[in-house]
């Protein structure tokens, strides 16, 4: 296939693992923020590096010397397959990519930091063992030392503790498997605590006071959000409070948000922030005496001051008030964004009634959706997904779409808001949310032989893909599941390439690249369908695109040419001639604009044309792409 070229092959995705070395005098207990972790002074040293092969029976590798300390990793027992090669990295600079620790984490001061990757998925039989002497003159602070670990789908969680003999650290490998995934980072951290266990730092942080009408009360501030409120005219009886509580994390039986949310923020800033809300009388109630609710003339008026350096592009904010006691949803509210900084988003109050109960609590959760078109590509030259908005702009996601290997085909799934993406080399399936973090699914994509196209059904939810090593193809459901079609997709030719669904009569147009270079037509089920034109003039095609709102079919072909057919195959004249495209690969249509986004292979660059070919000058000029082979449009 054109898409595995000599530079693809030779381009091996490095998983890591940091493991940041910490030694704390006395650890933090109780209130307050979590403080950032110091760098211990020392003098900037080299950074070292180990690469070898990856021994499936295990291994001990002794590891180059840094800043005085010696270091030995344990690798347990693993399948790492042949030609799995481990590279170790260590330096006594903090990695900048590390995430925030939890509230509840007491962070220490931090050494000697450690990268570990692989160039393939492996699983390993434990967590790795660890062995580490200290230089003299090097204060370690108090037992135990423990060891936390951050993985990009649980988050931070304890894993053990180092036993301490003189100068010398030793952490025995644990028996709880864990899986490297190629390009996903995986941190840890050992930390101490001295002198008693500490109170863990709080997670939330609350404020009470007197509800008043027509004043400004306070939003508690947390991790980099503030903002105010005030109430509607009311009937609670005086001396009536009101306690806020915010958090960056869902309180305990908190509902998920009816919105369909798919931020894109850069990071630090987190996609959802929680404020709970408690009414409270303790003044005489001169109210009906079967009365325990409080009856507000509309929703309170809200203001957020979102945290320094929060994305905003592209994207509607929500507040979604619920009844936490019981889970209903009572109002949702669209907010309005300042061009200030920091930046507001204000929610003036849905104007209908809405009545509290004091023995209930609120919850205003404020999320938000992305309201501008986004274009994903994958890029299987430096095994990347990279995002876009409609005009070039490159959209800065949290995740970095970790494990992608060689990726050629992407989709968007319409139905839970996830990208799949198909590794060619690995003959794998990958799946993501918007903000390229990897989901985990309970099947495992089998059977798939250099997946290159996927197209997915919203009508029964299935995705199928065309295998380029076996000419066939597969198809799944959301989780990864095989499912068994009645017919068998028949006539399919070497080098397979891109799928296209036709909502408008269901059927799948597979393109033949190579010298067939022909397009097969099939129902949902796999039986052939004939028609009455043969998609003639292809010249080794590879990408196809429907437009839902002609009825056309968009196909690159060859080096530098488009073709364009009905959905029974026969040619369409177009006005325009689909200039400047090079080794065109992936096309998609977005049927916001009715323009098709052309992925050019040969220069790395993406193209617009409107529905006649014409091109189409975008602002942006989709940056940091290398041998696109797969587009999608998440509307």
């Amino acid at each position: 296939m054109r898409f595995v070229d000599d530079k693809g092959t030779q381009l091996a995705a490095v998983a890591a693992i940091a493991l940041a070395i910490l030694a704390l005098g006395a650890c933090s207990g109780g209130g307050g923020s979590v403080p950032n972790p110091m760098q211990q002074a020392q003098p900037a040293s080299p950074a070292q590096s180990f690469t070898g092969a990856l021994s499936a029976a295990g291994m001990s590798v002794t590891l180059p010397s840094v800043a005085g300390f010696t270091e030995t990793l344990t690798v347990p027992a693993n399948n790492a397959a042949a030609g799995t090669n481990l590279t170790v990295r260590v330096t006594n600079a903090a990695p900048g990519a590390m995430p925030a620790l939890d509230p509840d984490m007491h962070v220490a001061i931090p050494f000697l930091y450690f990268s570990i990757g692989t160039n393939k998925d492996v699983k390993l039989n434990g967590f790795p063992g660890f062995k580490m002497t200290i230089p003299a003159g090097f204060n370690m602070g108090n037992l135990p030392v423990k060891v936390g670990y951050f993985d990009p789908i649980a988050g931070w969680k304890h894993i053990g503790d180092f036993v301490l003999s003189g100068r010398t650290v030793t952490f025995a490998p644990t028996s709880s498997a864990i899986t490297l995934k190629a390009d996903v980072v995986y941190y840890a951290i050992t930390y101490t605590c001295g002198g008693p266990s500490p109170s863990p730092s709080p997670t939330s942080t609350s404020t009470t006071v007197p509800l008043a009408v027509g004043t400004q009360l306070p939003v508690p501030a947390w991790w980099g959000y503030s903002g105010d409120w005030e109430a509607a005219p009311n009937d609670a009886p005086a001396g009536t409070t009101v306690t806020l509580t915010s958090s960056v994390k869902a309180p305990a039986g908190a509902p998920s948000p009816s919105a369909k949310v798919r931020p894109l923020f850069a990071r630090p800033p987190t996609s959802h922030f929680f404020v709970s809300v408690a009414y409270s009388s303790s003044g005489k109630d001169t109210r009906s005496s079967t009365s325990s609710g409080i009856t507000f003339a509309k929703f309170p008026a809200v203001a957020f001051d979102l945290p320094t350096g929060f994305n905003t592009t592209g994207l509607t904010f929500k507040l979604e008030t619920f009844d936490l006691t019981t889970g209903a949803l009572l109002d949702t509210e669209i907010g309005t964004t300042s061009e200030t900084s920091p930046v507001e988003v204000a929610f003036p109050g849905t104007d209908s009634p809405f009545v509290a109960d004091t023995g209930h609590t609120y919850l205003w959760e404020l999320v938000t959706e992305i309201t501008a078109t986004a274009i994903y590509a994958a890029n299987s030259g430096n095994h990347t997904i990279t995002a876009y908005d409609q005009n070039g702009n490159q959209i800065t996601t949290s995740g970095a779409f970790p494990g992608a290997t060689n990726p050629v085909g992407i989709d968007f799934d319409s139905l839970n808001g996830h990208i799949y993406v198909t590794n060619a080399f690995n003959n794998t399936i990958t799946e993501y949310d918007l903000n390229g973090n990897q989901i985990t699914t309970s099947g495992t994509f089998p059977n798939l032989s250099r997946p290159v196209g996927i197209a997915f059904d919203s009508s029964n939810g299935y995705h199928y893909v065309t295998n380029s090593g076996n000419s066939t193809v597969t198809v799944y459901d959301q989780n990864g599941n095989q499912i068994t079609t009645s017919g068998t997709f028949p006539n399919l030719h070497l080098e397979l390439a891109d799928i296209t669904f036709d909502s408008s009569n269901g059927y799948l147009y597979v393109v033949n690249g190579g010298p067939s270079s022909t397009i097969t037509v099939y129902d949902k089920d796999g039986n052939q369908i004939t028609t009455s034109g043969s998609f003639p003039n292809l010249n080794y095609p590879y990408g196809i695109a429907f437009d839902s709102s002609n009825g056309h079919l968009y196909v690159t072909n060859g080096s530098t040419t488009m073709k364009v057919y009905d959905q029974d195959g026969n040619q369409i004249t177009t006005s325009g001639t689909f200039p400047n495209t090079d080794d065109p690969y992936p096309i998609e249509f977005d049927a916001s604009s009715n323009h098709l986004y052309v992925g050019n292979y040969g220069n790395g660059t993406i193209t617009v044309y409107d529905q006649d070919g014409n091109q189409v000058i975008t602002s942006g000029t989709f940056p940091n792409l290398d041998h696109p082979g797969g587009l999608t449009i998440v509307p």
